[in-house]
């Protein structure tokens, strides 16, 4: 960023960080030619050589971790869209989805022997990510967005959607299954009394 001499509010630390940042606000490169190619504002880039490389540098509010220049570094966000992305495997020993009441707006009942029928007609396969040979199991996230019209997009499933859904499935099979249980002692008094004649 030594020769950004129009922008301000900048953080430039490491050789050649920001290098071709010539006007940009409010960025901060920290490492070894971190972000030399982000041309925009509002931009966080952490690691040596992190960042877009040049043809994708006419950026504002993202946020780039790496080691290494990529389009898709280990962790990107968009601060504009309150969006972040681990482009890898992330582990945690527990993850917590805000689920609270006050939180919350347009709360409806849900009717789980729909949900049970949508369930049981959607479509589960094991599969792995382009470039991973780690295999997983479970539904495309186009079918399950058509199937239950939750989550913010058509290309992802968030565990409060997977969860709620799989939760409901859970209720209506334990309705199904107290229905049969109470179909099965009726059955089986009159068998006694039969038996008993």
């Amino acid at each position: 960023g030594h020769e950004n001499v129009e922008g301000s509010g900048n953080s430039f630390f490491g050789t050649r960080s920001g290098g071709n940042n010539l006007t940009g606000i409010k960025n901060s490169f920290f490492g070894y030619w971190a972000g030399t190619e982000v041309k925009g504002d509002s931009n966080i880039v952490i690691g040596a050589n992190a960042g877009p490389d040049k043809d994708n540098g006419n950026i504002s509010n993202r946020l780039f971790i790496d080691v290494k220049e990529s389009n898709e570094p280990l962790i990107y966000g968009e601060f504009d869209h309150d969006f972040i992305r681990v482009n890898g495997t992330f582990e945690a020993m527990a993850v917590g989805n805000n689920s609270d009441v006050h939180r919350k707006e347009a709360i409806e009942e849900v009717n789980t022997d729909v949900i049970l029928e949508k369930i049981v007609s959607l479509n589960i396969s094991e599969w792995s990510y382009k470039d991973d040979p780690v295999r997983h199991i479970g539904p495309m996230a186009q079918d399950f967005h058509y199937a239950f019209g939750v989550g913010k997009n058509s290309t992802t499933i968030t565990t409060i959607d997977a969860d709620g859904v799989a939760l409901a499935g859970i209720q209506a099979l334990k309705k199904e299954n107290e229905e049969l249980r109470s179909i099965i002692d009726t059955l089986f008094e009159r068998i006694e009394k039969l038996e008993n004649r």
